[in-house]
């Protein structure tokens, strides 16, 4: 996971788009965020300059749009109470010991984008400004599952399409890998990854649905890409959809399959034509 974290102790709407152009001069692109933001200050009473808070948003969004999570340590109590209004209901933390000014619109931004970080972290690069910090850096999600796999060399396609799909309603993922077993009989490798709880559903649904007398079980780490997905919008000949996007590193992202699919049969046009153009207008 690629992270942007924001260590900020004192800071103003216009110090934090000028850290943000700094970072990531060329990001830019769409918001729908801005307004939501700008209202919700208005309804609170505050002057709002929509046109900044919209330029911050649309930073933010395209470095998330690149893969960042973005993160923020936990602030000094705001002197505004505006600001502590704005946190109301938040998942930003407050050091009641500290307080600083920090930009009541800052603050609601942080609450739009950010998250608390709680897993450790490798430091890649540091950003210092007057009053705050902007610290890149990357963190790995490591979990712990079991690899189930089986030999079978008696089983028809229909039965082996059937168990694939049983054991992909239970699995993280499932496989089936051609071979060569015993006496130079053609075979087939079962393999599902799945929790350590499922363990044993899996192991008996794998047996029951080919006929094999037993299931090797392999404790295993993994490190998995932490990923999100967003709803986007997008236009083709001239109409415009709505798709859900997964996005799971800098340069990864992927439509929902079913939401395009849905999006071909609309414009009755050849599914992988629509998919070429949806990634294009991403």
């Amino acid at each position: 996971m690629r992270l942007i974290l924001f260590d900020i102790e004192r800071i103003s709407l216009d110090d934090f788009i000028s850290a943000l152009l700094k970072i990531a001069p060329d990001c830019r692109g769409e918001d729908s965020t801005a307004d939501e933001i700008s209202a919700k200050l208005k309804d609170l009473g505050l002057k709002v300059n929509s046109e900044k808070i919209g330029k911050a948003c649309k930073i933010l969004n395209c470095l998330r749009r690149l893969g960042f999570e973005l993160f923020v340590n936990p602030i000094p109590m705001p002197e505004d109470d505006l600001a502590l209004k704005v946190l109301e209901k938040s998942k930003i933390e407050v050091i009641s010991s500290k307080k600083s000014k920090i930009s009541t619109e800052v603050v609601a931004i942080l609450t739009k984008f950010c998250k608390i970080l709680k897993c450790p972290f490798k430091i890649v690069e540091v950003h210092n400004f007057e009053g705050f910090r902007i610290i890149l850096g990357e963190s790995f999600n490591i979990d712990r599952i079991a690899v189930l796999e089986t030999n079978v060399d008696d089983v028809s396609g229909e039965l082996l399409a059937n168990a694939l799909d049983k054991l992909s309603r239970v699995c993280l993922d499932v496989s089936a890998i051609q071979c060569i077993g015993k006496k130079g009989r053609p075979a087939i490798i079962i393999k599902a990854l799945c929790k350590l709880d499922d363990i044993e559903r899996v192991a008996k649904t794998m047996m029951e649905e080919t006929g094999s007398l037993g299931v090797r079980i392999i404790p295993v780490n993994r490190i998995i890409e932490q990923r999100r997905i967003e709803e986007r919008e997008v236009e083709i000949l001239g109409r415009k959809f709505k798709l859900r996007v997964k996005y799971s590193s800098a340069s990864i992202l992927k439509p929902e399959f079913e939401d395009v699919k849905k999006i071909a049969e609309e414009l009755n046009l050849p599914l992988l034509v629509v998919y070429k153009e949806v990634l294009r207008k991403l």
